[in-house]
């Protein structure tokens, strides 16, 4: 939330109050955290019949600290990780297992 840095004030005739225009300039699209309270985020350009009477700076409101990393995500795709390795040398070592238990079959199975 940005808000004005302080007050502007000027003296106006009555006729020309309603012809105030506020214009946001400078400030982006989007920003990244953290952003501290006061920082600077952009300003307001007041104008009557295109005549500038003044600007005021936006300022953040309040802090707004960087998100927390999460590191549950990257330990929980460690865990997967590891456990897609060993279920696959699992795999591979009883593939063998079973391959050398035929080929002793076969080897001493004797005449027909």
């Amino acid at each position: 939330v940005a808000t004005a840095d302080r007050d502007l004030k000027a003296t106006l005739p009555k006729e020309s109050v309603d012809l105030v225009q506020a214009v946001v300039q400078e400030l982006p699209a989007s920003l990244t955290a953290p952003v501290d309270k006061g920082q600077i985020l952009g300003k307001v350009v007041f104008t009557v019949n295109g005549e500038k009477i003044g600007e005021v700076p936006l300022v953040a409101a309040e802090d707004v600290p960087r998100p927390p990393k999460r590191w549950w995500f990257w330990l929980g795709l460690l865990l997967l990780l590891w456990l897609i390795g060993a279920l696959t040398v699992w795999d591979v070592r009883r593939r063998r297992r079973r391959m050398r238990l035929k080929r002793v079959a076969l080897r001493y199975r004797g005449p027909k």
